[in-house]
Protein backbone atom coordinates (compact mmCIF):
# COMPACT_ATOMS: atom_id res chain seq x y z
CA UNK A 1 0.00 0.00 0.00
CA UNK A 2 1.44 3.64 -1.06
CA UNK A 3 1.96 6.30 1.79
CA UNK A 4 -0.86 8.69 1.76
CA UNK A 5 -0.73 11.32 3.85
CA UNK A 6 -3.33 10.39 6.95
CA UNK A 7 -6.24 13.12 7.49
CA UNK A 8 -6.58 16.28 10.09
CA UNK A 9 -8.58 16.54 13.12
CA UNK A 10 -11.19 18.92 13.69
CA UNK A 11 -12.56 20.15 16.88
CA UNK A 12 -15.41 17.49 17.21
CA UNK A 13 -14.04 14.96 15.19
CA UNK A 14 -14.70 11.20 16.45
CA UNK A 15 -12.08 9.05 16.41
CA UNK A 16 -13.30 5.60 15.25
CA UNK A 17 -11.04 2.84 14.66
CA UNK A 18 -11.41 2.52 10.84
CA UNK A 19 -9.90 6.41 10.86
CA UNK A 20 -7.62 5.61 13.41
CA UNK A 21 -6.12 2.59 11.28
CA UNK A 22 -5.31 5.44 8.58
CA UNK A 23 -2.14 6.22 10.83
CA UNK A 24 -0.88 2.58 11.14
CA UNK A 25 -1.36 2.42 7.76
CA UNK A 26 1.08 5.37 7.31
CA UNK A 27 3.58 3.97 9.07
CA UNK A 28 3.26 0.82 8.07
CA UNK A 29 3.98 2.43 4.45
CA UNK A 30 6.86 4.74 5.53
CA UNK A 31 8.44 0.86 7.49
CA UNK A 32 7.95 -0.65 3.72
CA UNK A 33 9.43 2.38 1.96
CA UNK A 34 12.59 2.68 4.37
CA UNK A 35 13.48 -0.85 5.00
CA UNK A 36 13.86 0.16 8.23
CA UNK A 37 12.41 -1.27 11.38
CA UNK A 38 14.27 1.36 13.73
CA UNK A 39 11.70 3.62 13.34
CA UNK A 40 11.02 5.76 16.24
CA UNK A 41 7.87 7.49 16.69
CA UNK A 42 8.79 11.09 17.46
CA UNK A 43 6.40 13.59 17.93
CA UNK A 44 6.41 16.69 15.27
CA UNK A 45 3.67 19.17 14.98
CA UNK A 46 2.16 20.36 12.02
CA UNK A 47 0.16 23.87 12.17
CA UNK A 48 -2.60 24.09 9.88
CA UNK A 49 -2.43 27.83 9.24
CA UNK A 50 0.85 26.65 7.52
CA UNK A 51 2.74 23.81 5.43
CA UNK A 52 5.00 22.54 7.16
CA UNK A 53 6.25 20.07 10.89
CA UNK A 54 8.14 21.54 13.73
CA UNK A 55 10.60 19.69 15.32
CA UNK A 56 13.09 19.86 18.42
CA UNK A 57 16.73 18.12 16.97
CA UNK A 58 16.95 14.53 18.65
CA UNK A 59 18.53 12.86 15.94
CA UNK A 60 21.18 13.58 13.29
CA UNK A 61 19.62 12.26 9.93
CA UNK A 62 16.10 13.70 8.71
CA UNK A 63 14.24 11.11 6.35
CA UNK A 64 11.63 12.81 3.78
CA UNK A 65 9.78 12.56 0.94
CA UNK A 66 9.38 15.13 -1.40
CA UNK A 67 10.94 18.15 -2.13
CA UNK A 68 11.58 20.20 1.38
CA UNK A 69 12.74 23.16 2.76
CA UNK A 70 14.34 23.30 6.56
CA UNK A 71 13.70 26.80 8.24
CA UNK A 72 14.48 28.74 11.16
CA UNK A 73 11.07 29.62 12.71
CA UNK A 74 13.00 32.66 14.79
CA UNK A 75 13.56 33.85 11.10
CA UNK A 76 17.58 34.41 11.59
CA UNK A 77 19.12 31.38 9.86
CA UNK A 78 19.12 30.74 6.19
CA UNK A 79 16.71 28.61 4.32
CA UNK A 80 18.28 24.77 3.02
CA UNK A 81 16.65 23.05 0.21
CA UNK A 82 16.38 19.46 -0.20
CA UNK A 83 15.83 18.02 -3.37
CA UNK A 84 13.41 15.28 -4.84
CA UNK A 85 14.80 12.31 -5.34
CA UNK A 86 12.15 10.36 -6.79
CA UNK A 87 11.30 8.71 -3.28
CA UNK A 88 12.82 8.29 0.40
CA UNK A 89 16.12 10.45 1.05
CA UNK A 90 18.25 11.01 4.12
CA UNK A 91 19.55 14.81 5.24
CA UNK A 92 22.61 14.90 7.32
CA UNK A 93 21.45 17.60 9.97
CA UNK A 94 25.05 18.22 10.88
CA UNK A 95 25.20 19.95 7.49
CA UNK A 96 23.01 22.78 9.33
CA UNK A 97 25.81 24.59 11.33
CA UNK A 98 22.61 26.43 12.78
CA UNK A 99 20.72 23.37 13.86
CA UNK A 100 21.83 21.72 17.22
CA UNK A 101 20.23 19.22 19.58
CA UNK A 102 17.22 20.67 20.82
CA UNK A 103 16.76 23.74 18.59
CA UNK A 104 13.11 23.83 17.04
CA UNK A 105 13.31 23.90 12.73
CA UNK A 106 10.70 23.73 10.09
CA UNK A 107 10.49 21.43 7.62
CA UNK A 108 7.91 22.71 4.83
CA UNK A 109 6.42 20.99 1.61
CA UNK A 110 7.80 17.50 2.42
CA UNK A 111 5.02 14.68 1.86
CA UNK A 112 6.15 13.24 5.31
CA UNK A 113 9.16 13.62 7.04
CA UNK A 114 10.46 12.03 10.60
CA UNK A 115 14.19 12.18 12.41
CA UNK A 116 16.31 9.23 12.70
CA UNK A 117 19.54 8.45 14.45
CA UNK A 118 20.87 6.43 11.61
CA UNK A 119 20.54 7.64 7.65
CA UNK A 120 19.81 4.67 4.65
Amino acid sequence: MPYSAPPQWAHLDYPTAAKMNLYKDGLDAALALTGSDRIQVYVCRRQDTVDGYYFVNRWRWLIYLGAATIDDPAGVSDEVSLPDNGGWSAYDLLQVDWIYSGKLYQVQTALCCFEDYEGF
